[in-house]
């Protein structure tokens, strides 16, 4: 069984990536700031994980899990030349596809476990 305010991104049943918040949490979500750190708040509302992603920039940030495992973090454009493109920051520079290959049937997800 998993933890409480766990977060955990899986292929299949096969868990690839884990972070857990501190024992004794409840209740947690998930939310993406406007400084793009993504943190699990506990039901009073304290800080039990941040990714630690503080970009430069205030904005409109969104966590992305991508087809091929990669969790990332896309948001304002820091500079351009004049194309219409988007930054990304990434989560985690570990691939997950690099030890277990994506199916059709297994595309990878993530979930919260609250209680």
């Amino acid at each position: 069984m998993v933890a409480p305010c766990t977060l955990q991104l899986k292929q299949g049943s096969l868990p690839l990536w884990t972070k857990t918040g501190k024992l004794g949490s409840v209740g947690c979500y998930l939310k993406m700031q406007s400084n793009s750190d993504l943190v699990i708040y506990d039901n009073a509302g304290r800080r039990v994980w941040a990714s630690n992603t503080v970009a430069p920039n205030q904005g409109n940030y969104v966590c992305v899990l991508q087809p091929d495992g990669e969790l990332k973090v896309y948001g304002p454009v820091v500079w351009t030349l004049g194309r219409k493109e988007t930054t990304e920051v990434v989560i985690s520079a570990t691939s997950f596809t690099e030890t277990t290959a994506t199916t059709e049937s297994e595309t990878p997800t993530i979930a919260m476990v609250t209680e």
